[in-house]
């Protein structure tokens, strides 16, 4: 059971995807006709492709001779779908840092807090994983809630608690788990003219300081290493949005490329490459999704929409827009040869993503989904 009525400021924070940035965008949720797997975990669906009958050898004229059976094609092997929770159970799916968990918010029954809980993938054995909500550190060991306008980070494999001095506001954990990161706001409005204020402080959240001040902008990610940030700024109040990286021990300032409705940025996993999408443009031909090199370079507009979480360094995983399409299926977009496979069948694999929540494990071989249907979690094991 889950109940929506515990929403607040933990929640917010655990609602993130991850510590900067969502990276996603949702497809169209047609109402759903698949039907539902009776057991929790046991059970898969999997496209059975190959009961074609042998062909029956037939005889030729000379009774001791019959003609050769023709070998029947090997059929593609179709990813399988396993139903992971039962009982209208969760939110906000993830992989644990080992990917072998789906972590996800439950709220078990009305006289309990919502927490987060884990599912094994391969036992399908649900544990609780914090009573906390909160946002946690690459490698899993740290996180990070909010109380009573205060903000604490706490150290798991002892429970150590302590406090971080930033007024409750939500941190970052940086991606080798040696700094964390806040930002703060001169206003709650003016988007596009007010002060932004960086701060990065120890892994404790101590010792924070001021690296950087934006102009209605914001922190997108953090690069690979501790080192550098990827920053949406402004030149001058109201003006046009860039996108840069900044070096917080150099204090280096670099402008990567000038932006206009700038959504959903995603870093490829060794820092290579960004993919982004813009939308409402000036210039609609400006609308769609982008690629581009780290330094700008090599920009372009690709040919997909939907969703999209980055599989490996070179490879997409696509939920695409597709209103025709009987159902949602998932592809993949090799970036280098601009290759577009379908990894499933809407007609074959029928299902349906809740408001766009999704997740591609770290190691891309699997896909968790909440279920607009079941509101259950699935997982995707893809194939290839």
């Amino acid at each position: 059971m889950f109940n929506s009525n515990w929403l607040g400021k933990a929640i917010i924070w655990a609602l993130s995807a991850s510590a900067i940035f969502l990276s996603a965008c949702s497809a169209a949720q047609p109402v759903s006709t698949a039907t539902p797997i009776a057991d929790a975990v046991a059970e898969e669906i999997v496209v059975d492709a190959t009961s074609t009958a042998s062909p029956t050898p037939t005889a030729t004229a000379t009774p001791t001779a019959t003609a050769t059976a023709v070998p029947t094609p090997t059929p593609t092997p179709q990813p399988s779908f396993r139903k992971l929770t039962t009982g209208d159970c969760c939110v906000q799916p993830s992989f644990s840092p080992d990917d072998t968990e789906i972590w996800f918010i439950d709220q078990p029954n009305v006289e309990e807090s919502a927490a987060m809980y884990g599912v094994n993938i391969e036992t399908g054995e649900r544990r609780l994983v914090n009573d906390r909500l909160g946002l946690y550190s690459p490698n899993g060991n740290l996180m990070a809630y909010p109380e009573r306008e205060k903000t604490y980070i706490q150290r798991l494999s002892d429970g150590e608690i302590w406090e971080v001095k930033n007024g409750g506001r939500r941190i970052s954990f940086s991606p080798d788990g040696t700094r964390t990161l806040w930002t703060i706001s001169s206003s709650l409005v003016n988007f596009d003219s007010r002060d932004v204020d960086v701060y990065i402080a120890d892994l404790n959240g101590q010792d924070g300081s001021i690296a950087l001040t934006l102009i209605g902008g914001s922190v997108l990610a953090w690069l690979p290493g501790d080192a550098e940030l990827l920053v949406l700024n402004r030149d001058e109040r109201g003006g046009d949005t860039h996108l840069a990286r900044f070096n917080m021990d150099t204090e280096e300032y670099v402008k990567i490329a000038d932006t206009e409705r700038m959504r959903r940025v995603s870093m490829s996993p060794d820092g290579q490459w960004i993919v982004y999408m813009s939308a409402l443009t000036q210039t609609p031909e400006n609308d769609g999704v982008w690629l581009m090199r780290l330094d700008g370079s090599e920009k372009q507009k690709l040919e997909i929409g939907g969703a999209y979480y980055w599989r490996n360094n070179t490879e997409l995983i696509i939920a695409p827009a597709d209103f025709d399409a009987p159902a949602h299926y998932l592809q993949s977009y090799n970036i280098e040869t601009g290759e577009l496979r379908q990894l499933t069948d809407p007609t074959l694999q029928p299902f349906y993503i809740e408001a766009g929540d999704w997740r591609v494990s770290k190691d891309g071989r699997n896909v968790v989904f909440l279920s607009a249907e079941d509101r259950n979690l699935w997982l995707i094991e893809l194939v290839d």
